[in-house]
């Protein structure tokens, strides 16, 4: 928390983004709550049972913040009750386990299995993007990803970079 209080001081609380992995979730997610951060991420978070049945007993579910992305993969026993906890945020990500030892599907390591193209978080950062400096490939990757939960119905063949551009700026909003 001291550190945490130093680097807000150092950077005038400029967009500060608190990520954490397992206990170090919890310890981000407490920071956030206390408003020392504007977005939070975190990576295969703990769910504590006592929580899930009381929010399954009184019928609670946290709120939808667009300030938090709750990163798990789908065979990590540790994380894996923040579905009862919780509505699936739209930033949420979940990656497919490649295994049934929880503890391979724990490890931190496993968020290299995201796909390149996948964008963390709700996109502080994004008036500071040069998109022209993005590959076609990659813009066009993004767009057939997002197209679908956005609702879009675009076809991109044919389309311009300045086009694509575009389309993945509306995606970001």
């Amino acid at each position: 928390m001291k550190r945490h209080i130093k680097a807000i001081k150092k950077y005038n609380n400029a967009h500060i983004v608190v990520i954490g992995h397992s206990r170090a979730a919890l310890y981000a997610k407490q920071l956030y709550e206390d408003g020392f951060a504007q977005q939070l991420v975190t990576y295969n978070k703990p769910v504590n049972m006592v929580d899930i049945a009381t929010n399954l007993i009184s019928g609670k579910k946290q709120k939808n913040d667009p300030n938090v992305t709750n990163i798990r993969t789908s065979g990590d026993v540790i994380s894996m009750g923040s579905n009862l906890l919780v509505n699936p945020n739209k930033n949420d990500i979940i990656i497919p386990s490649k295994t049934l030892n929880p503890l391979y599907e724990h490890k931190s390591d496993r968020i290299g299995s995201l796909d390149e193209t996948e964008l963390i978080g709700n996109g502080i950062f994004k008036k500071t993007i040069d998109f022209s400096k993005i590959r076609v490939k990659q813009l066009r990757d993004y767009i057939k990803t997002h197209k679908v939960a956005s609702k879009l119905k675009i076809n991109i063949t044919g389309l311009t970079k300045k086009q694509m551009i575009k389309i993945v700026e509306i995606l970001l909003q």
